[in-house]
């Protein structure tokens, strides 16, 4: 008797501490405390757990949302998760379900005005860029987007600027290599129009230049690459709206950049963080770390009088 009173105690403890983990999450950012200049993983236990973080955290203009994407393991599928600030208390994460759970979804962008998001999926045997739109409170069936932008080869890891213009990456496969490139697509007249390279600037010819993150404005350009034979580094490029170029893109370096690859980069909506993912081989993990922003005024000012 007394021993079943022992268990019962102790799950009804565990479950107390379960529930405490995200009951107790309020406020902007589940209340964390704010990383400096050293990049810190983001939301322990909570969002970067012991499962594979295949995005940055993507956060509603608002605050009150945040998506990002997971899987189990290498072999699993990759799936948007969602957490909602209510009353100011965040809820439990939980799959974002209007997508459906039989194929891969990845890589959320949310809208500006929060009513659009644009994710990746795996649709016969190819990745295509899609978009859900929100009614009301209730989620529309998801649309592929035009044959512009989703052509026979892989496109995936949208972003978007305040006025539409759509950065995002087209991969292709030959009989020797796979390559990526980062390519953007001009909105006019209720389409996409039919996508531009980016300058080799950007495009470098290494196997890999991909996850874009677009400034609202166009201002800059945050991507991994894998030029100069790193693993995989983060570079961010400066928009001369005078010439209209793209500048030389600058690896952001230490603390930001390690040995380990860095990819998925995305600056919160309130300009103050910079979300990305990190891989280390050593754990056979990926978890998604926070960092301030304010490298990025260093940085151009740095770009603009080296042009």
């Amino acid at each position: 008797m007394k021993n079943g009173l022992l268990i019962i105690t102790l799950i009804l403890i565990v479950k107390s501490l379960l529930g405490q983990q995200f009951t107790d999450l309020y406020g902007d950012y589940f209340g964390q405390t704010p990383p400096g200049d050293t990049p810190m993983i983001f939301a322990p236990e909570i969002i970067s757990k012991n499962t594979l973080e295949h995005s940055a955290a993507i956060f509603s203009s608002d605050g009150n949302e945040v998506y990002w994407v997971s899987r189990e393991n290498q072999e699993a599928r990759l799936t948007i998760w969602r957490m909602i600030k209510i009353n100011n208390q965040w809820t439990k994460p939980e799959v974002f379900n209007p997508l459906g759970d039989s194929i891969n979804h990845f890589d959320p962008f949310i809208t500006s005005n929060g009513e659009k998001i644009y994710f990746g999926a795996d649709t016969k045997g190819n990745t295509d860029i899609w978009f859900i739109e929100k009614q009301g409170i209730n989620w529309n069936k998801p649309q592929r987007l035009n044959s512009s932008v989703n052509t026979l080869d892989g496109q995936c890891q949208a972003s978007l600027t305040t006025d539409g213009t759509l950065y995002y990456l087209d991969h292709r496969t030959t009989n020797t290599n796979w390559t990526c490139d980062i390519v953007k697509s001009r909105f006019k007249n209720g389409e996409y129009l039919r996508s531009d390279t980016l300058p080799e600037c950007i495009n470098s010819g290494a196997s890999m230049d991909w996850t874009p993150f677009i400034a609202p404005d166009n201002s800059y350009l945050l991507f991994s690459s894998q030029r100069g034979q790193n693993y995989g580094d983060l570079y961010i490029s400066f928009h001369d709206i005078h010439t209209d170029k793209w500048l030389e893109p600058i690896n952001l370096g230490e603390p930001i950049n390690t040995g380990s690859q860095e990819t998925f980069p995305a600056v919160s909506p309130d300009g103050r963080y910079l979300f990305f993912t990190r891989w280390t081989d050593e754990e056979n993990d990926m978890d998604i770390y926070w960092v301030s922003t304010k490298f990025i005024d260093r940085l151009r000012k740095k770009s603009m009088a080296e042009k």
